[in-house]
């Protein structure tokens, strides 16, 4: 991802997209895949030397794409030469080399086929503790707890810090976090189970399960199946703020698709898109005998009986009463533009359950992934879900990245020809990713109480990679720097702001507004937009009417006032990062 620009009310500040950090937006460069390598059509960020990290991790043998691409070019004239190293055009056409083939052209002075497997020995892991720790301080954690699986048994399983910032109690391996978006890989398995006993299939259309399925083209309808679904090829663009803090049923969330926009054909396009996952856990549950109107309960049900009673994950649940009941779970941590970390309360959206809704402790995690490892066989030797349908998950389905898939609750990612197997998650205030190695029979759980932590999360994924195929990938130093950049732009952006607003400035801004939205003025004269359990405070920019969001997944986002220009309504409007458009009308003061 770049450095870009905000450019609002006539000033322009430098800022780092923070969907890199925790929204996890990624772009896409076609590749058709060939014997001896593949071609590539060059997208406008594109360098030679990046191209090598990306398809060889090693940015050193950029030259094997230079003479690989000059060979093409002179046996065929789709295909461009690359005259100098420095310079590429969006949208030629080049040659991407095997590794194996790259190395020949190379003379064998640099090896790029999979690499080794190293054994995880009790140094390698203390190493990995080290590491974590470290990191956990430089990316201002409060709390992690990190577990590392070898088949099913488990190698390492420690906690970081405290669950809450200024209490002393410890996280361990058993303490509770939310776990948001790996859910989608626990709503999976249990879509597994649901095929392997008939009760639905992965291609069948959705409108067999559930006759009033809608999408906003009649059309398109008939053509979802059920794995469209689960691996978001559905072609329907991604709009959180329909759901997001609004309070929707299950089934508010389901008949919402029909107001969504289509942009893509059915199985082409991934878009990451939480209703549409939400909506197949739900057809999971009517297929089962779930009744419409209690989907709600029905799909919990299922999770509780099929994936977490016969896996053994005793802490697991979506009820943020259950987690709270229990002595030993996180508080989660918001994050601002001064840089603070600072506790806030839970924060869960009911109707997205089958997307987002799980908590559970570290170690529970380790026994779902043990389960994954074991090929749907749980760690105490209980087979959950057969083999083939679990497999099914892991299948490669729509592109994502150069070397990057999605499957169905999975990425696939393609790591210096070792396949890894992922998924992260996040709710306000915490950040949850488990992988695991197939090839290694490795398995990884990581688990944070603060937003934004993707840096954090992401260089412990790739640092225990590094040890175990006794590599130096720059991915872990990558997230650092990215992390050093973001800080000071923040702060950049913070220096001109306001945390205290007037009283009678604000007062036509005060409010219900369409969508759910609150704006209140609270008794320390600071301004917030609330929407049921997720509160923005507003900070004062420039004008009087322009405001940028401190905290949240709403973090540096630029707010502004409008009156209506018709009717004089009061109107509040904001640009998120991933370009998702908000306008809401004032209804009352």
């Amino acid at each position: 991802m770049k450095s870009g620009f905000v450019k609002n009310w006539g000033y322009s500040k430098k800022i780092i997209p923070l969907s890199i950090l925790f929204l996890f937006v990624i772009s896409t460069g076609p590749a058709a895949a060939q014997e001896g390598g593949q071609a590539y059509t060059v997208q406008a960020t594109d360098t030679l030397s990046s191209l090598a990290e990306t398809f060889y991790q090693n940015y050193a043998a950029w030259p094997a794409i230079q003479m690989a691409t000059n060979t093409k070019a002179a046996q065929d004239s789709r295909f461009s030469r690359i005259e100098n190293s420095d310079q590429l055009s969006a949208g030629q056409l080049i040659w991407i080399p095997s590794p194996a083939e790259a190395e020949r052209l190379l003379g064998g002075g640099i090896s790029l086929g999979p690499p080794e497997l190293k054994p995880l020995t009790p140094e390698v892991l203390a190493e990995f503790e080290t590491f974590i720790e470290t990191a956990r301080q430089r990316f201002r954690i409060p709390g992690a707890a990190v577990v590392v699986v070898q088949g099913n048994q488990i190698a390492f399983a420690k906690g970081f810090g405290v669950r809450e910032l200024g209490q002393p109690e410890p996280v361990t391996p058993e303490t509770v976090f939310p776990v948001g978006s790996t859910t989608k890989a626990m709503t999976s398995m249990l879509m597994a189970t649901l095929v392997d006993e008939g009760k639905l299939a992965w291609d069948q259309p959705v409108v067999e399960i559930w006759p009033d399925f809608k999408l906003s083209d009649p059309a398109i309808t008939p053509q979802i199946q059920i794995r469209h679904l689960l691996n978001m090829s559905s072609g329907v663009r991604r709009v959180d703020l329909v759901w997001s803090g609004a309070g929707l049923t299950a089934e508010q969330v389901m008949a919402s698709l029909a107001e969504l926009e289509i942009v893509t054909t059915p199985g082409d396009v991934y878009h990451y898109n939480n209703q549409i996952v939400a909506t197949g856990g739900y057809i999971g549950a009517l297929a089962a005998g779930g009744q419409y109107g209690n989907l709600a309960e029905s799909y919990t049900d299922l999770l509780q009986t099929r994936i977490f009673n016969p896996i053994g994950m005793s802490s697991a649940t979506t009820s943020i009463d259950a987690v709270q009941a229990q002595p030993n779970h996180v508080t989660p941590h918001d994050f601002t533009l001064s840089g603070e970390v600072i506790p806030t309360h839970f924060h869960a959206d009911p109707g997205i359950a089958p997307a987002g809704a799980v908590n559970a402790s570290a170690l529970d995690m380790a026994r779902f992934v043990m389960t994954e490892l074991g090929e749907g066989v749980a760690p105490d030797g209980n087979r959950v879900v057969s083999a083939a349908n679990l497999a099914e998950t892991w299948q490669p389905a729509v592109k994502v990245t150069k070397t990057l898939s999605y499957g169905m609750g999975w990425f696939i990612e393609d790591f210096r020809g070792v396949q890894v197997i992922w998924h992260d998650g996040d709710v306000l205030g915490s950040k949850a990713l488990i992988a695991f190695v197939p090839e290694a029979n490795i398995g990884l759980v990581v688990l944070t109480n603060r937003t934004i932590s993707t840096g954090f999360s992401y260089s412990v994924r790739y640092h225990l990679l590094n040890l175990l195929y006794g590599l130096e990938f720059e991915q872990e130093t990558h997230f650092e720097t990215q992390w050093d950049e973001f800080l000071a732009a923040i702060a950049t952006i913070r220096a001109d702001l306001n945390p205290l607003v007037d009283p009678a400035t604000v007062a036509p801004y005060l409010g219900d507004y369409e969508g759910s939205w609150r704006v209140e003025l609270r008794d320390d004269n600071t301004l917030w937009a609330v929407r049921g359990p997720y509160g923005w405070q507003l900070m004062q920019a420039e004008k009087p009417d322009e405001f940028v969001v401190n905290n949240g997944f709403g973090l540096a986002t630029p707010l502004q006032f409008v009156e209506d220009e018709t009717t004089g309504d009061m109107l509040m409007t904001f640009t998120l990062t991933s370009g998702e458009k908000g306008s809401y009308r004032r209804l009352s003061p």
